[in-house]
């Protein structure tokens, strides 16, 4: 049975599902190879190179880090999804700060 691949390009999952503590192939579809990085919360390594249009061995950790943005990936692409660098942060539109301003909602 052939090993579960994650496409690094859209995020799909060939053969899968991956599964906790079992090896899995990363797929690079794309005509660039990519580097990994803090994959150490998931995974046994803490970076993997996937050449170009190839695939590299993985192992999922038996536990691996449940918490999110525990990953980067330079090639990640998904459509629809957040892609951040910079939160955001509310700005005060009022000139008086710190004043409570009474706004008719309509």
């Amino acid at each position: 049975m052939p090993l579960p691949q994650f496409n690094l390009q859209n995020g799909q999952v060939l053969n899968g599902p991956i599964v906790h503590g079992q090896p899995f192939n990363w797929y690079n579809p794309t005509g660039n190879p990519v580097m990994l990085t803090n994959c150490g919360t998931f995974c046994t390594q803490d970076s993997y190179t996937v050449p170009a249009y190839g695939t590299t061995q993985a192992t999922m950790l038996a536990m691996p880090n449940p918490n999110p943005f525990a990953f980067t990936d330079p090639a990640w692409n998904t459509p629809g999804q957040p892609h951040l660098s910079n939160p955001s942060r509310p700005e005060l539109h009022d000139e008086d700060e710190g004043e409570d301003v009474e706004k008719d909602v309509a």
